[in-house]
């Protein structure tokens, strides 16, 4: 079962421009945490614990996005949470914009449902 916590998040990195939120609330049933952080990487948002919670590679412009998250954001209760919604939304968006064959794959995997994941453009 999902439980319910507060995060915080790091003030100018990739999540905070996704979500434009510094705090909020996310699910997790995870039993395990990263504890050090691979080459390049920065911590973008912790909990309480202060379990890292979200991480992103250093160079933005190298890897636009690279973006972990601890939480499940397809699994939240409330889809419309900026740490679910926009995080999907954005991640769809980037898909869109640099590389449509995905979109045109999963279509023929799952009989043109992906389409309808497609955000008016």
């Amino acid at each position: 079962m999902d439980q319910r916590h507060d995060i915080h998040v790091v003030e100018n990195t990739l999540l905070n421009q996704i979500t434009g939120c510094l705090k909020g609330a996310v699910n997790s049933s995870h039993h395990q945490c990263v504890e050090t952080l691979g080459k390049n990487l920065i911590v973008t948002a912790r909990a309480e614990e202060p379990i890292i919670e979200a991480i992103q590679y250093q160079n933005v412009d190298e890897y636009p996005f690279y973006l972990g998250v601890q939480w499940h954001p397809e699994r939240m209760v409330d889809q419309s949470s900026p740490f679910s919604y926009n995080i999907r939304q954005a991640f769809l968006d980037y898909i869109i914009e640099h590389d449509t064959s995905a979109i045109e794959m999963a279509s023929t995997k799952d009989n043109g449902m992906a389409e309808n994941l497609m955000i008016n453009k």
